[in-house]
């Protein structure tokens, strides 16, 4: 299961285009820093999720240097959870946590250099995570599935 928030042509475009991929993610995570800053996080969450996916492709990339890559992923990350979590999706906060620790895993396998850098963001998302402990009782978190589609029309959040 993956969140989804980039078409696969913008997806591919961007994989392409190094610096629209960083326009990308600095765009979407200051509008959505923006939108948070007023408590307005379904109109924050398509901006948010752009730029993490938009961070995944500069994490992929040989672009920027590994520092830079791993700071932007991290920061999406970390702003993506906390939209989720303010939107009571705890779970899809919960799946953004393990995706995120898992590549940055894959990540230290591959760089020696920023070993330190990325143990140290490994280790704080993980902490993220365990402090979202599955509530116990009905559940508290409500599917992406539901806002899918904002006031506009406008589609954002599928799940694949």
């Amino acid at each position: 299961m993956k969140l989804q928030f980039l078409c696969a042509g913008h997806r591919e475009w961007l994989a392409n285009s190094p610096g629209s991929a960083i326009d990308c993610w600095s765009n979407g995570l200051e509008t959505g820093r923006v939108l948070c800053d007023d408590h307005r996080w379904d109109e924050a969450l398509p901006h948010v999720g752009c730029a993490y996916e938009a961070s995944e492709i500069i994490l992929s990339m040989v672009y920027i240097d590994r520092h830079n890559a791993v700071r932007f992923f991290t920061s999406s990350v970390y702003l993506l959870a906390k939209v989720l979590i303010e939107m009571n999706c705890h779970e899809d906060a919960r799946l953004v946590y393990r995706s995120a620790s898992e590549r940055l895993r894959r990540e230290l396998l591959s760089d020696h250099n920023e070993r330190a850098y990325i143990s140290d963001q490994l280790a704080y998302i993980d902490s993220k995570l365990q402090g979202l402990a599955v509530p116990s009782g009905p559940s508290m978190s409500n599917p992406l599935s539901n806002l899918r589609q904002s006031k506009s029309g406008q589609a954002y959040g599928v799940l694949h």
